[in-house]
């Protein structure tokens, strides 16, 4: 991504419109439509960040298109728009806790080690992995790997959710 430059007030307005949008189709269950309104609110951006509040929304909108790989099993693709979310903003407790998610699903060495690293920074900064949140962190056979259920925290709160 290049430099900070605001966005006009008219294109922010219509990245909004196209997230609200996509949030709604997402709500009813039309996937591929809603994917479709967050990657034209995120073509929008023209390879730009924004201000700090339109960089937020670019995150938000990233996240929510790795909730929706996770529910279409694009694990892959999840992990990348993840990726692309944390690449803006490395502390998003969203981002976070989806990646961890979608690379336990690929499974592999590496996505289970990007997957512990993801739980311990979202505990570190402050999050908590409730026990919903905790019972997604699942491996490919269904069970919560050991070493994730020991870092994930009881307790109330989390980070589910569409942003």
């Amino acid at each position: 991504m290049s430099a900070a430059k605001t966005l006009p007030e008219t294109t922010f307005a219509e990245i909004v419109q196209q997230k609200q949008l996509g949030n709604k189709l997402f709500s009813a269950g039309r996937y591929h439509q809603a994917l479709d309104r967050w990657n034209a609110a995120l073509d929008a951006y023209e390879g730009q960040t924004g201000d700090e509040a339109q960089a937020k929304e670019q995150v938000k909108l990233h996240s929510n298109k790795a909730e929706v790989y996770i529910k279409l099993e694009r694990f892959e693709e999840a992990r990348d728009a993840c990726d692309a979310a944390l690449s803006i903003d490395a502390a998003d407790y969203k981002a976070r806790f989806r990646r961890a998610r979608a690379c336990l699903a690929i499974g592999g060495p590496t996505e289970l080690t990007q997957a512990m690293e993801d739980i311990k920074v979202i505990q570190a900064n402050g999050g908590k992995i409730g026990e919903r949140e905790a019972a997604l962190l699942k491996s490919p056979t269904g069970a919560l790997l050991p070493s994730l259920a020991a870092a994930a925290c009881a307790g109330k709160g989390g980070v589910g959710g569409l942003a």
